[in-house]
């Protein structure tokens, strides 16, 4: 666009000349909308084609060819940025390509988008310029409705994320209770029941441990939008050890054997990172077939401004149609009696990724283990000389 004002700007100063101007430039953008302007910087006279009267409510012969004329139509709140960029331009010769409002004749402010080229003397000092003007009112309408709508989509998951919060931690207390005299009452009345009974209170007690999980999942599922998400350099080691010493009981009981590449610095929350590493660790250990040793091995990939890591298990697998459910909440693929779990520990795993602006999937086949990886942001120089 720069070059077509340019040469048009090129042309003698006459009248006739500058309205076979206005005219040729209002033709090649009559089709896409747009009105023309032309700027005599030296007299403040500003001639505006038919097209751009038009686009504010006027007919031709109404809107007055002057500067001033277009300046008392700039909406008050864009009035500042508007010149500004506009002067900058005119000093600077920097791009003038801006959005604002201005009230037409019916009194309604409507957005418009202009871009300029101004033309310059010997001495450098602006002397004329050219620019066009378009019609964004419904695109800025539907951007604003979008912004609504993502706010109130916002607001809505916070508030459900307190709900779950609140909702698990008042159902704790109710589920111990019901697990604890369950308890109770399968070892003083033990000598009392038959045993249909002594069954009955062993579904009581187990089904109360699995709502325990559950609640406690949940917790954890919710806490990961509320909770501190402070971002720093750490050392990836330490992440790493914590998560496999928390796993301590869980690697000793399953005789599992576990290896990992030198892990490297990384920029996250590392308590969510930890929890991240811990579930992945722990699922690759607990599906295993029978009798089958865990193999756990975590590996990286250096990437231009991102870690890949990898968790590599030799477990029963998952089947590819089933990859992408088992990260949404609640998705199991087995009965709780065969493998325990809530179905909340990838969905999890897959919330914290996000909150590091990463992300995170799976390759896998039955009987032939699984693969998770997923993406971590590298520290900044600067953030690890803060570190």
């Amino acid at each position: 666009m720069g070059r077509i004002f340019a040469r048009f700007l090129s042309r003698s100063a006459t009248k006739s000349a500058l309205k076979d101007s206005i005219e040729c430039l209002e033709l090649g953008w009559k089709g896409v909308g747009f009105g023309i302007w032309d700027w005599n910087i030296l007299t403040n006279e500003m001639t505006f084609s038919d097209r751009f009267k038009t686009l504010l409510g006027y007919a031709p012969g109404e809107l007055p060819q002057h500067y001033e004329q277009w300046v008392k139509r700039l909406h008050p709140d864009d009035k500042q940025q508007t010149l500004s960029a506009l002067q900058t331009h005119l000093k600077h010769r920097k791009q003038y390509n801006i959005e604002y409002r201005m009230l037409t004749k019916s009194g309604q402010w409507r957005w418009f988008h202009t871009t300029g080229q101004a033309a310059w003397d010997k001495k450098g000092n602006a002397t004329r310029m050219v620019g066009s003007l378009a019609d964004i009112t419904e695109r800025k309408h539907n951007e604003r409705e979008r912004e609504l709508i993502m706010e109130k989509l916002l607001e809505s998951n916070t508030e459900l994320e307190r709900f779950a919060y609140v909702a698990s931690h008042d159902m704790q207390e109710p589920i111990r209770m019901v697990t604890n005299f369950s308890e109770i009452i399968c070892k003083d009345y033990n000598s009392l029941l038959d045993e249909e009974g002594k069954e009955c209170l062993r579904l009581i007690a187990d089904s109360g441990k699995r709502m325990h999980s559950i609640i406690d999942d949940l917790l954890d599922y919710s806490r990961i939008g509320n909770e501190d998400n402070h971002m720093i350099s750490c050392d990836g080691e330490n992440v790493l050890e914590g998560a496999l010493e928390n796993l301590c009981g869980l690697i000793t009981s399953h005789n599992a054997q576990i290896s990992y590449d030198p892990f490297p610095p990384i920029y996250g929350n590392p308590v969510q990172i930890m929890r991240l590493i811990q579930n992945l660790v722990a699922n690759g250990i607990k599906y295993q077939p029978s009798g089958n040793r865990p193999h756990i091995h975590i590996g990286f990939m250096n990437q231009p401004e991102q870690w890949c890591i990898s968790i590599r298990d030799n477990g029963i697998g998952i089947n590819e149609k089933f990859i992408e459910q088992i990260f949404q909440p609640f998705r199991r693929l087995h009965a709780w009696e065969q493998y325990e779990g809530t179905g909340l520990g990838l969905s999890i795993c897959k919330k914290i990724v996000e909150n590091h602006g990463g992300r995170i999937w799976a390759t896998s086949a039955p009987g032939e283990g699984s693969l998770f990886y997923f993406t971590l942001c590298k520290p900044q120089p600067k953030q690890l000389e803060a570190a």
